[in-house]
């Protein structure tokens, strides 16, 4: 799926990986608007920040298992949040990741051009 809004380019991609021993599905959300370098990753429930603004914006969200086993990065080519793709559930981990980067890039981004994403890689080796 690919689209703008709210003035960013955004994709959701679905579908099988190699990257070196995780083999599997996984679910890729990237909204294209260029940030200052930050990760975040989940512990318990709880989103945890490397970088003090991306950590002022998340700090006050509820604990919740939505974001077990999300990993998210930002920097100069967007925002990207990456998860596996399990066989417990719904497979819509993408509708919070998609929240997440459109709140982290509407705080922390800059709006990168509309650009052709076809043989694009993912940015920040989460592909």
């Amino acid at each position: 799926m690919i689209g703008v809004r709210n003035g960013r380019q955004g994709e959701v991609r679905m579908g099988h990986t190699t990257r070196g021993l995780n083999v599997g599905g996984v679910q890729i959300t990237w909204v294209r608007a260029a940030t200052q370098p930050f990760g975040i990753t989940a512990d318990d429930g709880a989103l945890v920040a490397d970088d003090a603004a991306a950590a002022d914006l998340v700090s006050g969200f509820a604990r919740s298992r939505a974001w077990d086993d999300m990993a998210l990065r930002g920097g100069r080519e967007g925002v990207v949040a990456r998860r596996p793709i399990s066989m417990r559930g719904q497979q819509a981990g993408w509708v919070y990741d998609l929240w997440l980067c459109e709140r982290l890039t509407g705080a922390l981004g800059a709006a990168l051009p509309v650009a052709d994403l076809d043989d694009a890689d993912t940015p920040y080796d989460m592909g």
